[in-house]
Order: structure tokens, then C-alpha cells, then sequence
């Protein structure tokens, strides 16, 4: 007996009398927030508007963008409904079908339910129509204000681009002194003091002690260890979230506030600790800061090759579409990389 195939995440629905599938109307639920309405809001940042035609989908839109900027869909490793749901994303910040359904209905005017009727799909004949899509990877990487302050890291990056494919080595050597001369702004000194300890970030005492634990000298005891380890893990995310242009407030949310120490061997370093981090994460984030909007699209798309981010650079180009929990996620990924590729995990 040969059994009809159905999906299994899809309830098996009404039939009528001659076991065909009864119309069904999608799914659908209106977020607590929603996106303002067009044509006000709801645009992405950088999204280009793309009318949708008969016989698309999310899917088969995200293939495009992603063979128009140089990938290959018919690689082993290409995912089809990763990359749909990337593009679901970026328009309207969610990935859940419910919502996706609602905002379909309701902003892109869409009223042909799919086959299986649990989806909106898309028509020429929807009004507005519009969805939106990200600029060539070119366009969207240039799309900051450049920033001329070269440094040892846009060196590495613009040599790895031309000398082999990004997705190798950078070879690049970094240690603590490298930050140590580095200005900061007002605004970075002002989020170095949230946690009341500006003047142990700012002061002499610290800068000479890094200085001792960059250049190896004398013997480390356990406490300059910790603090040789914060203040390395505060630059990787430093320098990552100044690469990304993050805001302060996303910054001080996620990543100063959390900072408070805790180890219960040196409960009298514990301010110590937390300072040193800071004092890195200020510092890394006034060096990331002074890349160019090509060498942090350059940036990004190298370590999302390390990490496993498909494909390369995505994720960073649309950012501004991710939440904060998932924008988090992703910088500790990639300031564990570059943890990994310079002096500074060591």
C-alpha cells in the first residue's frame, strides 16, 4: 500500500468527501511590536525594494542574492531554507511563519495562500508587493563612513585579499602593547567609568602592568595571569564590536555590565579584574573602530568563514535586522576567532 507523504510539521488538516485538501486560511499573528507600517517604516537598513512575481519565493529570492554575490547554490553545503529564512529576517525580524504570515498579509498585501495552505505566497498581482532585499555585498560593504586610520589589522586584511582567498590566515601577530597608546574618546572613557572604575582604567599603574605582561616580563603570578586573560578577552571583544560601529548603549547592555568579577581566590581583585577587561574593550573598540568599511566587510567575512557563518559576511551586512541576543551571539563567535588567529589567545 503506497502511503501519501505529509510533512511532519504540518497538521493533517480537514478533508473534504473526496480526500483533497479543504481550503485553509494561513496562519497568522500579530507581533507585540510591530514594524512601523510603509511607507513610514519597516525598510531595512541598506534593503532595496524587490516587487514580488508569480512563482517566487523566499527561497528562491535568496538564491539569487546569494549566486549574485559570488556564491554557488549547487554546493553541498548551501542551505535553501537558512538562506530563505535569512531574507524573512532582514525584512521583518523574525524568521517565525506566523509572523512572517502577518506582516505578508497585512505590508506586502499577499493573498493567495500556498499549495498546503499554511503560508502566504507570493503574486504580481499583490499590492504593494514589495519585499526587500540587501545591496551587493560591494555597495553594502562600502556603505559606512571610511575612517583613514590605518592599522596593523587593515594591513593584514587588505594583503590577505590580494596575496590568497580571505578565508585562510590572516597572519597576524597582535599583542597587548599594541593598544596601549591607542585615544579614546569621550564617549569610551565615559562607558570605561559605568562601573565607577575610571580612574584604575585611565591610570598609569595599568598600562605599565600590561606593558610587563606583553613583553613577558618577570614572573607572572596567578593574579597578573587573570588580568593578562581579561584584558586579552576585553580587546578581541573590543575590536570586534568597533568593527561592527555597535552603539554604546548595545555595548555597555551586553557587555560592561555583565563584566563584573567574580573569582572567589582573589575576591580583593575582583575590581582589578574588571577594570582590566574594560581597560581592553575600550581600547580594542577604539582599534576596530578605525577600519574602513572595506576592511570590516573584509573583517567579518573572514571570521565568519572560521566560524562557520554561511555565507561569509552575511550576517554582519545585515546586523541591523538580527536581534540583540543573536548580534551578541555572533561577536563572541568571532571574537573567539580572533582570539584564536593572533598573540593574543596565547
Amino acid at each position: 500500500m503506497v502511503r501519501a507523504r505529509v510533512s511532519p510539521l504540518a497538521p493533517l488538516g480537514d478533508r473534504t468527501k473526496g480526500g483533497s485538501m479543504a481550503p485553509r486560511t494561513p496562519i497568522m499573528k500579530k507581533p507585540a511590536y510591530p514594524l512601523l507600517r510603509p511607507p513610514i517604516g519597516w525598510a531595512p537598513a541598506f534593503g532595496q525594494p524587490h516587487p514580488v512575481r508569480d512563482l517566487e519565493t523566499w527561497g528562491s529570492v535568496a538564491r539569487d542574492l546569494y549566486n549574485r554575490d559570488g556564491g554557488n547554490s549547487d554546493t553541498s553545503y548551501y542551505d535553501h531554507d537558512e538562506q530563505a529564512r535569512y531574507l524573512m529576517d532582514f525584512n521583518f525580524g523574525t524568521k517565525d511563519p506566523a509572523y512572517v504570515n502577518w506582516y505578508l498579509f497585512h505590508y506586502v498585501g499577499c493573498r493567495q495562500p500556498s499549495h498546503d495552505g499554511y503560508n502566504w505566497k507570493f503574486s504580481s498581482k499583490d499590492k504593494p508587493g514589495i519585499i526587500y532585499v540587501w545591496p551587493p555585498f560591494k555597495i553594502y560593504a562600502r556603505g559606512f563612513a571610511e575612517i583613514a586610520v590605518p592599522n596593523r589589522l587593515a594591513k593584514a586584511l587588505e594583503d590577505a585579499e590580494y596575496d590568497h582567498p580571505i578565508t585562510e590566515d590572516i597572519h597576524l601577530t597582535l599583542d597587548i602593547a599594541e593598544f596601549l597608546h591607542i585615544g579614546l574618546s569621550i564617549a569610551e572613557i565615559e562607558l570605561a567609568g559605568a562601573g565607577g572604575i575610571a580612574v584604575e582604567i585611565s591610570g598609569p599603574a595599568i598600562g605599565l602592568a600590561l606593558t610587563g605582561m606583553a613583553l613577558g616580563m618577570g614572573h607572572l603570578d596567578a593574579i597578573d595571569k587573570i588580568k593578562t586573560k581579561k584584558a586579552r578577552s576585553g580587546i578581541s571583544h573590543g575590536v570586534v564590536l568597533g568593527a561592527a560601529a555597535e552603539s554604546w548603549q548595545f555595548v555597555k547592555t551586553n557587555f560592561v555590565d555583565p563584566s563584573v568579577d567574580h573569582n572567589v581566590d582573589y575576591p580583593d581583585q575582583q575590581k582589578n579584574f574588571q577594570a582590566t577587561y574594560l581597560w581592553g574593550l575600550t581600547h580594542g573598540y577604539a582599534y576596530g573602530a578605525q577600519l574602513n568599511s572595506h576592511d570590516r566587510y573584509l573583517f567579518f567575512k573572514h571570521f565568519d568563514s572560521r566560524s562557520g557563518y554561511r555565507p561569509p559576511g552575511h550576517f554582519y551586512l545585515t546586523r541591523g535586522a538580527r536581534s540583540e541576543g543573536d548580534r551578541k551571539d555572533y561577536y563572541e563567535d568571532c571574537a573567539g576567532e580572533f582570539l584564536k588567529e593572533t598573540a593574543l589567545g596565547e
